[in-house]
């Protein structure tokens, strides 16, 4: 069967290669599902396929329990006995069968396999077939001799065999490991062979990629199949101490994959990504964006913008010989656009400006007055473009004059409360922001 057209650039591999490919997700697919379901599934496995459990019981650290194994094979022993009408052998063991039951009704050998509602059941169905309200003396009544009667016994054991027996066959121990967690193997003993043949297929498909588009780098080749890392993502169960088994079901999202591109049917959680993809991720920007305002709100209200600010006596003239800072770099850039930009345009304004101020302070003739301006505003135009130029005179004055404007500012800062003014305007507006994105896009508040 030909595959789909690929409106990726994604590597397309011989189609017998599609198929082997698949086959073997196909097979891991269902063997994670399973591994994952075993332990919860296995009381089935135990009573319907018990050959599969004793394959697969090693792979999760699984063993008959001692105590409740110990009392199925007492149980068989004194049936054994029984059906050879041994009676010696029968009054020996039904001491120790009553031993063995009140042990477990006391020590509780359930619990480490989280089935403590499996010894319950045990518990209510013995009181209720003896008719004593203790379990336990319901165990010791069961395995007496009054009850163990030839008249009784065969109906004593079916009643074991079809309503106890199942109960105490699922009970199991299950070993832990150096990190402390229960033992599994599975990823280091099964899906690593499956993760293996996933990396081939990814290195495959990349260099597919690259002989179909030889100018492309090998990372965009390998970008264009990175999808598939997907299956490789398991591998971090692999580090010592780490569980992360349901890791492996991320899988699911390539396999439909595979299913769509080879045209098997259309892959259903193909199209449930590309619907709720966009809006799930809105969602999570909008909510994003509200929280990151809210910060900063919060961050600039309980600041003390007032500590960043240098005193008077911290902020020390510089010499030539200090290296210059992000205000000086500023400072130059902001005159170079002043002077190169907007004094040519303000000229005019400026010239009526000092005229009518040297007019206001001083009788002088118009022809005079002009003059003064021209050479003011030249002076200053001088100046300024002096900043610009290797001239270290020039820097060292403006550097003089931003180091006392900084310590004025800051004083006069201080002394009137223009910090928390600012302070209290930025969080304003940081509300306002908030407010008019919630309404944008239709949050609620």
């Amino acid at each position: 069967m030909a595959t789909k057209p690929n409106v990726s650039w994604r590597g397309v591999l011989f189609w017998p290669l599609e198929w082997l490919f698949l086959a073997v997700a196909t097979v891991n697919l269902v063997w994670v599902i399973f591994d994952l379901s075993y332990v919860q599934l296995r009381d089935f496995y135990v009573l319907r396929v018990p050959e599969l459990v004793r394959l697969y019981d090693p792979m999760k650290g699984i063993e008959p329990h001692r105590i409740t194994e110990r009392y199925l094979r007492t149980v068989d022993a004194y049936k054994a006995a029984a059906d050879a009408g041994d009676a010696t052998r029968e009054a020996a063991l039904l001491p120790v069968l009553r031993t063995l039951s009140a042990q477990i009704v006391d020590d509780s050998p359930f619990e480490l396999a989280g089935k403590q509602g499996t010894l319950e059941r045990i518990k209510n169905r013995i009181r209720r077939h003896v008719g004593d309200s203790s379990s336990k003396q319901s165990f010791l009544r069961f395995w007496s001799e009054q009850n163990m009667t030839p008249a009784r016994q065969a109906a004593q054991l079916d009643f074991f065999d079809k309503k106890l027996r199942p109960l105490f066959a699922v009970n199991y121990y299950r070993n832990y490991g150096e990190d402390g967690e229960f033992v599994d193997w599975y990823f280091r003993r099964i899906d690593l062979w499956f993760m293996v043949v996933f990396a081939v297929e990814l290195v495959l498909r990349t260099f597919v990629t690259y002989r179909n588009h030889p100018r492309w780098s090998w990372q965009r080749c390998f970008s264009e199949n990175s999808f598939d890392v997907l299956n490789l993502v398991p591998l971090v169960n692999l580090i010592p101490g780490v569980h992360l088994g349901w890791l492996a079901l991320l899988r699911v999202f390539t396999y439909g994959d595979r299913l769509e591109r080879l045209g098997v049917f259309p892959s259903p959680i193909a199209g449930l990504i590309h619907r709720y993809s966009m809006a799930i991720a809105d969602e999570v920007t909008d909510l994003v964006v509200v929280k990151a305002l809210t910060q900063v709100q919060d961050v600039v209200r309980t600041a003390d913008l007032t500590a960043a600010l240098p005193r008077a006596t911290q902020v020390a003239p510089r010499s030539a010989d200090d290296p210059p800072t992000a205000i000086d770099g500023f400072v130059k850039e902001q005159t170079e656009i002043v002077v190169k930009e907007v004094l040519p345009q303000v000229r005019p304004e400026l010239e009526q400006l000092l005229a009518h101020s040297i007019k206001q302070s001083l009788p002088l003739p118009t022809r005079l007055t002009s003059g003064l301006v021209n050479v003011t505003l030249n002076a200053a135009y001088s100046a300024a473009n002096g900043v610009l130029k290797a001239d270290p005179e020039g820097e060292r004055l403006t550097r003089q004059l931003l180091d006392k404007l900084l310590r004025t500012l800051s004083a006069e800062w201080r002394e009137h409360g223009t910090v928390q003014d600012a302070q209290q305007l930025i969080v304003a507006l940081l509300e306002q922001a908030r407010r008019d994105y919630i309404r944008r896009n239709g949050m609620d508040s």
